[in-house]
């Protein structure tokens, strides 16, 4: 299931810190981890596809995700390099074994 829900109160993307940071460059793919629940481009574009839709992201852009079993790929449009963050249920875990 796709979803398009962007910046709700209490989404992975309002949380301070993300679970990765990346940064992909020309003919680069990257496969996210199934709990990645939402992405953020720093810089640069991103394609992404998840569930068999494709979604361009421009640098500023984020996207929150519903996806349980479907993952997430993504990689860079253009030649520059794309650095994003991900979010998701791992930083959730860890934040909750920390506190």
């Amino acid at each position: 299931m796709y979803s398009a829900v962007i910046d709700q109160p209490g989404s992975y993307l309002n949380m301070a810190t993300p679970m990765l940071r990346l940064v992909l460059y020309k003919g680069e793919v990257c496969r996210l981890p199934q709990d990645c629940k939402g992405i953020k481009v720093l810089s640069g574009n991103a394609w992404v596809t998840v569930t068999g839709k494709d979604i361009t992201l421009a640098q500023g852009e984020k996207k929150s995700f519903i996806s349980d079993k479907d993952f997430i790929l993504v990689s860079t449009l253009r030649h520059s390099p794309l650095v994003f963050e991900a979010w998701g249920d791992s930083y959730k875990k860890i934040k909750e074994k920390r506190a």
